[in-house]
């Protein structure tokens, strides 16, 4: 492991702010969201199973 202790992933709140503060930013009708970096399936099941409001 070249970052011993660091899981390198966003804090659970994260992503629903980030989000939401793309799509108020955008003045269309339209928003389109790309995620990328790393491999996905590294996650684990448990995290794609979550759900944000």
């Amino acid at each position: 492991m070249l970052y011993p202790g660091s899981r390198f992933r966003m804090a659970d709140d994260l992503p629903e702010a980030y989000v939401r503060q793309v799509i108020d930013a955008q003045r269309g009708p339209y928003v389109n969201i790309a995620w990328q970096g790393g491999e996905p399936t590294l996650m684990g099941i448990d995290f794609f199973g979550r759900q944000w409001s």
